[in-house]
């Protein structure tokens, strides 16, 4: 065989060990993600997801944000019995157990996952759709009012209301650009910026009791 021939071998040799090499590493990460969100299926895990959470763990989850709704009880498991972990648990918890690396329990039939993911993913619209119309309704164009004027300090003015929103926005705008600003999820990327604004805003006029208050940017987010 002449030396071009062997070097041609080696390469297709080569080429072959890598592409099977990458065909294991897609199949384990499916494998791993397929695993991770079937866990999800069985209620036990809720207290795994605590545990984590507690621990600083959940960034390495495929499925971080649907943690964090199981955690906040926006996602919740039909006919539930089971009592949540306390809330009050702090962070510096030492009697907190540490997180294990196993899916307990068995997952539910097919039939089962189905009524979960069914009811998870309507419950979901269901809440945005809460959330855009709550988005519409504190959305205010004072230009539309005939009878108002920019000078009006009455309260129930819509310009009174337009400049007092604006100044919360600005206000909740000055705390999200400070958001984890070595991360350019965060930093560099403006429609990030404007969703968190949109949802602290939303927030602070739904719960005006709890008045909005300026924080360190560690404790804005989960």
């Amino acid at each position: 065989m002449s030396e071009p021939e062997e070097i041609a071998q080696e390469v297709d040799e080569d080429a072959g060990q890598i592409s099977g090499d990458y065909r294991q590493d897609n199949m384990s990460a499916f494998l791993k993600y397929t695993f991770e969100w079937k866990c999800f299926y069985n209620e036990e895990y809720f207290e795994e997801i605590h545990k984590n959470s507690l621990h600083g763990e959940l960034r390495a989850s495929s499925f971080r944000s649907v943690c964090w709704q199981i955690l906040l009880n926006i996602l919740t498991y039909p006919d539930s019995k089971k009592k949540k972990p306390s809330a009050e648990v702090g962070l510096d918890n030492e009697n907190v157990p540490k997180p294990s690396s196993l899916c307990p329990g068995e997952c539910p039939d097919e039939a089962d996952q189905k009524s979960i993911v069914e009811k998870w993913s309507e419950h979901i619209s269901q809440c945005r759709k809460e959330y855009e119309e709550l988005k519409q309704s504190l959305e205010l164009d004072p230009t539309l009012s005939l009878v108002d004027n920019p000078l009006s300090q009455n309260t129930e003015s819509v310009w009174y209301k337009h400049f007092c929103d604006t100044e919360l926005k600005t206000v909740i705008r000055q705390d999200v650009v400070r958001t984890f600003p070595g991360l350019d999820f965060f930093r560099n990327n403006e429609h990030i910026q404007q969703l968190m604004v949109a949802i602290l805003f939303c927030y602070a006029r739904k719960y005006p009791q709890m008045c909005y208050r300026q924080v360190s940017y560690s404790q804005t987010w989960f």
